[in-house]
């Protein structure tokens, strides 16, 4: 069996998608189509998790009632810069931050990840906020930046992210893609899948996706722009 699962994320702040939360740990999404209508498409693979602890499951944000994570946790690909760097991150709709693990991460985990190098990138701002995050795992922190923001083909300018410095769980991915509003935002700074829209990028504010039920199962999407 296949199971469904369609999310919408509208442009005006809202707190509706608060109560869906898709986080941690799973797969790569490089195969991408563009149909006559405009929806950007994504392939996406499942891959096994290791069980997660009872501490993660127990401090999530009352009322989401996510159980089994191994159902719920994808990865994609972004890429970062002028000229492009690439990461893996974790697709999460119950946050809407963008970021990843900078040049100056001191955390353990970052010894075997990717990480951000902003004197490479010739689009670059340096915003210098400090960002924290709390998930439920842990707390993640560093400051923010500011360059073009490349997902599924869709590449957003200006986009406002965190390079982070540390975390306190051992992040297992190069940083998280949050696909919430800006209502959940830190600082209400603009979500890339926001940015896409009003910058023209996406056919409509709606992204959906295609979850199948089987670990390393082909099929699982993202479609941005719209609802296959």
């Amino acid at each position: 069996k296949r199971k469904r699962i369609t999310s919408s994320t509208m442009v005006r702040q809202s707190h509706v998608l608060a109560s869906f939360l898709l986080l941690c740990t799973l797969t790569h999404a490089f195969c991408q189509n563009t149909d006559n209508s405009g929806i950007v498409e994504l392939d996406l693979v499942k891959r096994s998790l290791p069980k997660p602890s009872r501490g993660f499951l127990a401090s999530h944000v009352p009322g989401v009632g996510v159980g089994n994570l191994n159902d719920a946790a994808y990865f994609a690909q972004i890429s970062l810069g002028t000229p492009a760097q690439n990461f893996t991150v974790q697709l999460d709709t119950g946050s809407s931050n963008l970021w990843v693990f900078g040049n100056q991460c001191t955390s353990e985990s970052c010894d075997k990840l990717k990480k951000f190098d902003p004197s490479k990138s010739s689009t670059f701002t340096d915003i210098g906020t400090p960002m924290h995050i709390q998930y439920g795992a842990g707390v993640a922190s560093g400051y923010v930046g500011q360059d073009h923001a490349e997902f599924g083909g869709i590449t957003v300018k200006n986009q406002q992210f965190g390079l982070f410095k540390a975390d306190s769980w051992g992040m297992t991915s190069d940083g998280v893609l949050g696909l919430s509003t800006t209502a959940l935002a830190v600082d209400y700074i603009k979500p890339w899948f926001v940015n896409a829209y009003e910058q023209g990028l996406v056919a409509s504010s709606v992204f959906s996706l295609y979850l199948t039920a089987k670990v390393n199962e082909p099929g699982s999407k993202v479609f941005l722009g719209g609802v296959n």
